[in-house]
């Protein structure tokens, strides 16, 4: 399977934020739409980090409260890993697995088309092993059938 399987089941809606915001509308935009991260980008959708809760949390613990009127641009991660959509999901799980990422944008063209969880990886995958498991216990099935 491939990752734009996984955006074409959940969408291609991309939940960005300029570099120049706060920290604070970074955290209250991740809260309202219950996400995990948040992709940086320019005014063309082009990457320029990911900002997610681990960031906020890291930067809460070092700085207090003054973290919270800190810009993203100041706390995103620039050197992220990226999936084309054309990706295998099997490389991209491996890659977030030795990465530690729980999160990764998705690129096409130079653009962010959408983002992939290591949940949305890992729900995949289950589906994909239910899915061979069925042909599996299917084919059994025929065999005994045919004998």
């Amino acid at each position: 399977m491939l990752i734009n399987d996984i955006l074409q089941r959940k969408g291609g809606i991309v939940i960005s934020i300029d570099a120049d915001a706060s920290v604070a509308q970074a955290a209250s935009i991740m809260a309202r739409e219950e996400i995990g991260a948040l992709i940086v980008a320019d005014a063309d959708h082009r990457l320029l980090g990911i900002l997610s809760e681990r960031e906020i949390v890291a930067s809460v613990a070092q700085n207090g409260t003054l973290a919270l009127s800190a810009t993203v641009g100041n706390i995103m991660i620039t050197h992220t890993p990226v999936a084309a959509p054309n990706d295998r999901i099997e490389e991209i799980q491996r890659t977030m697995t030795v990465g530690r990422a729980r999160h990764m944008p998705v690129v096409a063209n130079g653009h962010v088309v959408g983002v992939v969880s290591l949940g949305d990886i890992v729900e995949s995958r289950l589906q994909e092993k239910t899915y061979e498991n069925i042909v599996l216990q299917d084919l059994a099935r025929a065999h005994v059938l045919a004998a």
